[in-house]
């Protein structure tokens, strides 16, 4: 069999180049660069040609399709569709693709671009596709069908109006959330900053054995960071009113200049829209006038700028000697929150705490009554 096809090598080397152009032109035309397909014989020999042939990708390195990772394979694999659709075409016959599920080991933007090549595949054949992912919902609803079980326990067929619906359908057969996209857990405290989250984190951790502070809804939540009052506030103006809906939400504020300007903004604007955003309930202050460190005794502090006073850029104290306010240079936040957290736990002790356990109680307690309110919702939808 080699001597008859020996003569013909030219030819067939040809005819796999032909077929890796088409595919190199599909990947190309899908927005994919640095790849390119190309064929050998099996085993790098006309003498075990016969055993099939090996499908290479470059990236730049030239390996066989089956040494790449599975997102590139699926991709190469749909590209190859083509080639055999328009193949298929030439010999007079109408091709039906069955494809399930392309998305799978897909990261987002090979996903963009295997949308791209299934949409023109679906130009020149049949194409059936079934999907969990909304990037592969086309856009054009009468496109899009969807399947639930009826009764009878039995599938039945769903159209939709428009795509939003038909997302929203495919969203809540797979129970995804809009905080899943932040990574927000089940509940959530939000934060202004990394610092007060680590200190946040921290007294749960040194509290877990106390008496009378169990706080379940709170130890049972996520604790995240928007980066300063600011933020906070603008992740919560632009995404509280859906997350309300979904999962216990509440914000941590320092109740310094800064946190309470930013409650105040925010309270105004929930108010005209009809959403509720109460204080210990929406969101929970650490202290009046004081960011999340004036949660330590004030005699600590006032020893800490006794020993450091470039620490702080304000220290005022009244005519009895008691503080009524001070600041915290942002340079010294560290060096301050690990000298208040180290005397902490050297402290016999747990008087210090009662500032702190006074915030996570009316953390816990928000948490707890937000959840009651969506349980409520939940069984009487009139209410949401």
């Amino acid at each position: 069999m080699v001597d008859v096809i020996a003569p013909l090598m030219t030819d067939i080397q040809t005819k796999l180049s032909s077929v890796s152009s088409n595919i190199n032109s599909a990947l190309v035309a899908s927005g994919v660069d640095g790849l390119e397909a190309s064929f050998g014989f099996h085993g790098g020999s006309l003498d075990t040609m016969l055993r099939g042939f090996d499908f290479y990708l470059s990236d730049p390195y030239t390996t066989r399709l089956d040494r790449k990772g599975q997102g590139i394979q699926s991709l190469a694999f749909m590209a190859a569709l083509q080639w055999v659709t328009d193949m298929e075409g030439a010999s007079g016959k109408q091709s039906i693709w069955l494809i399930e599920e392309p998305e799978s080991f897909l990261h987002p933007q090979l996903s963009h671009n295997a949308t791209r090549l299934l949409a023109k595949l679906g130009d020149s054949s049949t194409l059936v596709m079934t999907s969990h992912s909304m990037a592969f919902v086309p856009h054009d609803p009468l496109r899009v069908i969807g399947t639930t079980l009826d009764g009878d326990n039995c599938t039945a067929i769903t159209t939709f109006k428009s795509h939003e619906k038909a997302t929203a359908s495919l969203r809540r057969g797979l129970g995804l959330r809009f905080s899943d996209y932040f990574s927000l857990g089940t509940s959530t405290v939000l934060t202004e900053g990394q610092s007060d989250s680590e200190f946040l984190r921290w007294f749960l951790s040194l509290s877990a054995e106390w008496d009378n502070c169990g706080w379940p809804q709170l130890r049972g939540s996520t604790i995240s960071d928007r980066g300063g009052a600011s933020h906070l506030a603008g992740f919560v103006r632009a995404n509280y009113e859906i997350l309300r809906t979904e999962q216990p939400t509440v914000s941590l504020f320092d109740a310094d200049e800064a946190g309470v300007k930013a409650v105040s903004d925010l309270s105004s604007y929930f108010n005209a829209i009809g959403v509720p955003f109460n204080p210990n309930r929406e969101y929970v202050y650490v202290r009046n006038g004081f960011a999340i460190e004036g949660l330590f005794p004030d005699e600590w502090m006032a020893d800490a700028n006794r020993d450091n006073p470039n620490h702080f850029s304000t220290f005022q104290s009244d005519a009895m000697g008691e503080v009524v306010t001070y600041r915290i240079k942002d340079g010294a936040k560290g060096a301050i929150g690990h000298q208040m957290r180290t005397r902490a736990e050297n402290e016999e002790g747990v008087q210090w705490s009662s500032r702190w356990r006074a915030v996570c109680k009316a953390l816990d307690g928000a948490l707890a009554k937000q959840n009651e309110l969506l349980v409520a919702s939940t069984s009487d939808p009139e209410e949401s």
